[in-house]
């Protein structure tokens, strides 16, 4: 399978969701991106509770970046 094509995808638009919003991310928007891609509460429940297992000095907000692009690529 050919991932190149649906990650450029993915990023390209995770940049146009950034650019709307020059002056910083919102609480909400962030969620609603998450959304997007099939993250909800108990999703991201399970994501903190793992990750801090897995790695805890990870950057949690870089892992979930990656996850988001990850399924939305996945998901294109």
């Amino acid at each position: 399978m050919q991932l190149a094509e649906p990650l450029s995808t993915a990023f390209d638009r995770l940049e146009d969701f950034m650019a709307i919003w020059a002056d910083g991310i919102p609480a909400d928007a962030v969620e609603r991106l998450q959304e997007s891609v099939g993250i909800d509460d108990e999703t991201r429940g399970l994501f903190a509770e793992r990750l801090a297992r897995l790695q805890p000095d990870a950057h949690s907000g870089a892992v979930l970046l990656g996850m988001i692009l990850g399924l939305s690529a996945a998901t294109g």
